[in-house]
């Protein structure tokens, strides 16, 4: 059949329907029949390219592993506290942790009486989960658990803690390589980093998953009772170690260890050595500063009696944070979250206040058997009281022994009028 052609010949684009002189239109790999403006020409991706064979095994590839715990961002004011209860509601989207679960807050700001210091307790908090009564995932036990503070009471019902709190295993997960020797020698000094550690010259820390540094092997890094620390500064902190260092600043570790805060009250042992020739051994008396300090008396072979003995300072520390905070235009010391609290004290027992807190810079802490110290026309009470350290860094405390028969006293700033309180013994 014969079809009519020449330059008066046109066709109708198939995709934008404008006429256009017949021979200008081309056909697409659809059938359509386009103008040049139209066209368009068949994509790569619409021919799937051959399958050749699979591909050969790699030669010794990097194995998947289980990731460590790390830390969580948690949502904003997460912990929710009930006025007059140390128990604290913490909310965490489907946490899927399990009562028994030891976990460590950071980055924490005070809320309803309770300090960042207590909240970022660095042995951290066991947990507890109360069991979902439905099949729902989104349930509002999915998404929470509690745990009692280590001290304080909610001084309101709130929400709080800040928009950066963090929640993590226990046992931290420190970054690559912690580790640096000191000199080279026995009994090597090691430095740890540790961002933002929280932790007070003192504490003893145990570390789990090392690698050998420097000749010190994991054996003595991993030791069961951990080290006591002196800190550095924020983001370091430094032991001495039972190994010997080889060559001397070397970094280490690997890129597992972790690092982990353990209880550890000091131990003392008050050997008496008493010699004589007659028939026993008269009274004694020990002071054992520490408070779980171990006093024995044995005697010797040949003598008769063993007087009485008598171990005096073995009595526990009690420990109050302390802050500083304005109210009403004037600041005061927190104790424990309560302002310039009177507290009540017992002869012979020990009792610190804790100046860790940035906040105490420039405010040290004095006692003085007057209203307000030196600022009310006193001097400060040196019966028994020991300070360490700078207010607002970490260690920082004035520490006192009362004695027996001591006064009404009273704890002031010494720099500032007017922020102290009463105590009572």
């Amino acid at each position: 059949m014969a079809f009519a052609s020449g330059k008066r010949a046109y066709g109708i684009c198939d995709t934008c329907g404008q006429r256009y002189r017949l021979h200008q239109l081309q056909e697409q790999w659809d059938g359509f029949k386009t103008c040049p403006e139209c066209f368009d020409p068949k994509q790569p991706q619409l021919e799937a390219p051959p399958v050749g064979a699979d591909p050969e095994a790699l030669l010794n590839p990097r194995p998947d592993r289980t990731e460590p715990a790390s830390e969580v961002l948690l949502t904003n004011d997460p912990f929710l506290t009930t006025q007059g209860s140390a128990e604290i509601t913490v909310f965490e989207d489907n946490h899927g942790r399990s009562t028994g679960d030891t976990v460590r807050f950071r980055n924490v700001t005070n809320f309803g009486g309770f300090t960042s210091a207590i909240i970022e307790d660095p042995n951290g908090y066991s947990i507890t989960v109360t069991e979902n009564p439905t099949t729902d995932l989104l349930n509002y036990y999915n998404n929470t658990y509690t745990f009692v503070a280590s001290s304080n009471t909610a001084t309101s019902t709130t929400r709080g803690g800040g928009i950066e709190c963090t929640v993590g295993p226990e046992q931290t997960l420190l970054p690559l390589n912690p580790f640096r020797t000191g000199s080279a020698g026995a009994s090597a000094v090691i430095s740890v980093t540790e961002f933002k550690h929280g932790r007070a010259t003192g504490d003893t820390v145990r570390f789990r998953n090392t690698e050998a540094v420097d000749g010190v092997s994991t054996t003595v890094l991993e030791a069961s009772d951990g080290y006591s620390i002196t800190v550095v500064d924020n983001n370091e902190y430094n032991f001495t170690s039972t190994g010997t260092a080889t060559t001397g600043n070397i970094t280490g570790g690997g890129d597992e260890v972790t690092a982990e805060g353990i209880s550890s009250l000091p131990s003392s042992t008050a050997v008496l050595t008493y010699v004589r020739g007659d028939t026993g051994i008269g009274a004694l008396t020990v002071n054992a500063e520490s408070p779980n300090a171990t006093v024995s008396l044995t005697g010797l072979a040949g003598t008769g009696s063993v007087g009485s003995l008598t171990v005096t300072g073995a009595s526990s520390v009690t420990s109050y944070t302390v802050t500083v905070a304005s109210y009403l235009g004037s600041n005061y010391f927190y104790i424990d979250g309560s302002r310039a609290a009177t507290l009540n004290f017992t002869e012979g027992e020990t009792y610190r206040f804790d100046q860790s807190d940035s906040s105490n810079s420039t405010h040290p802490l004095r006692i003085s058997t007057t209203s307000d110290g030196t600022h009310g026309g006193g001097s400060a009470y040196t019966t028994g009281v020991t300070t360490n350290g700078t207010p607002g860094s970490s260690g920082a405390y004035t520490q006192i022994q009362v004695a027996s028969g001591a006064p009404t006293l009273y704890y002031y700033c010494a720099n500032h009028s007017g922020m102290g309180g009463q105590i009572n013994t």
